[in-house]
């Protein structure tokens, strides 16, 4: 599994639309196997959606997202998690532990 976290720096994006970038994690059983940083190049809303499409992630968690970027990544099969807290590991450890639930 591929989970993006959208960050700013080393912290949680409060609007994935409007990150940095990516902390890109490979999580296999339940142990994070990888991972990277992939920054965001992206100027407008949708650029970010389309850059998680391409690299095949399956989960995007986030502190805030708009509803088209949202809508879009729901329409691919790309789970959004939205309202995350804390680090981006923090999320994404939340996630694993099924404490913090995805939105479709």
């Amino acid at each position: 599994m591929k989970i993006a976290v959208a960050c700013n720096g080393m912290d949680l994006s409060p609007h994935a639309a409007q990150c940095d970038g990516f902390m890109c994690y490979t999580v296999e059983r339940g142990i994070i196997t990888d991972c990277r940083n992939l920054p965001n190049m992206g100027d407008a809303s949708l650029a970010p959606a389309a850059l998680v499409k391409a690299i095949g992630f399956d989960t995007l968690i986030t502190g805030g997202i708009d509803m088209d970027m949202a809508n879009e990544l729901c329409e691919t099969g790309i789970e959004v998690v939205a309202g995350a807290e804390g680090s981006p590991r923090e999320a994404l450890e939340a996630y694993l532990a099924h404490t913090l639930m995805g939105c479709c």
